[in-house]
């Protein structure tokens, strides 16, 4: 997150997409906790929303999660889009996964994780 977040506004597409992976890193993290699961596969992308039932505001956050997957496949991707297609902008993505990164370090530490 923090070479992201170092990332010039204006470079909206690497941004975005170092702001997602951090996200999606943050929530295997969570997983490899909660159920030991780990995987490499690329299909693991397709369920970047799914958190633990005890996970805080797991619906919403799942959400956002959904929605950071599919604005860093339009910038990886969708070469003829603009920033303002875009659901999340690059702001509100840099604050959404701070607070995700907030909430999973309480959540794994609350589960004995040492961070």
């Amino acid at each position: 997150m923090v070479f992201a977040n170092k990332i010039k506004h204006r470079e909206w597409r690497q941004k975005i997409s170092r702001l997602y992976y951090a996200a999606y890193n943050i929530r295997r993290a969570i997983f490899l906790e909660f159920n030991g699961q780990f995987t490499t596969d690329s299909s693991d992308h397709k369920i970047v929303n799914q958190l633990p039932d005890d996970f805080p505001s797991k619906d919403i956050l799942g959400q956002q999660l959904r929605d950071m997957r599919q604005d860093r496949n339009l910038c990886d991707y969708s070469h003829g889009s603009k920033s303002a297609d875009l659901i999340i902008s690059p702001i509100d993505a840099e604050n959404f996964v701070a607070e995700f990164e907030k909430l999973a370090r309480i959540y794994l530490t609350d589960r004995g994780v040492k961070i």
